[in-house]
């Protein structure tokens, strides 16, 4: 029977990882660590804490992740050499290009991002340990250009699934993306 990993990004949950979360359960196991959200998202302590539920994760493991959330598996699962059945990301960068903030604000995301990105070599590991990868973004994302997210798609060898809807934005807390039912629709297909 598959499980199922929720991975949120650098504001933590948002509202569509508990309608995910709810709809998965019939399906299997649902893990959804809480990660230092913000100022606070520091990869070594996101290790720390998924190491508390390493041993959930196996070769029937799907993995569901938002934004930074996707760098974290990455990482994480190349430097365990654990292999698992899919992932889908949602909304991963590829690099730390963003989109530029109003009235010159300064961002967190680039010093987040520095200790997030995977390293080339890590992504090729990553690669020979999933069996499938899938890449769900908006058109309309407005912390990463379109060109970031679809880069990020090309890198992980994922389909694709580009979402032409303006509300959905960066699937964030700030969007109240309610559900995303392109996820559970993939999901269905294992």
């Amino acid at each position: 029977m598959n499980n199922f990993f929720i991975i949120h990004g650098i504001t933590g949950p948002n509202t569509w990882m508990e309608w995910l979360e709810n709809s998965l359960l019939s399906l299997g196991d649902v893990f959804v660590p809480e990660f230092p959200c913000g100022k606070k998202a520091i990869r070594k302590d996101w290790e720390s804490k998924m190491s508390e539920v390493k041993d959930k994760i196996n070769a029937a493991t799907i993995f569901i992740c938002h934004s930074i959330g996707c760098l974290f598996a990455i990482n994480y699962l190349a430097k365990h050499n654990i292999k698992i059945k899919a992932i889908i990301f949602v909304a991963g960068p590829a690099d730390a290009s963003l989109i530029p903030l109003p009235d010159g604000k300064k961002s967190i995301l680039p010093r987040v991002l520095e200790d997030f990105l995977p390293k080339a070599n890590t992504t090729q590991k990553f690669l020979k340990l999933v069996g499938q990868t899938f890449a769900v973004y908006s058109n309309e994302d407005h912390i990463f250009p379109i060109e970031n997210l679809q880069k990020f798609a090309k890198n992980l060898k994922a389909k694709e699934i580009r979402i032409y809807d303006r509300s959905k934005g960066h699937f964030g807390s700030r969007d109240n993306v309610e559900s995303i039912s392109e996820i559970y629709e993939i999901i269905k297909t294992f």
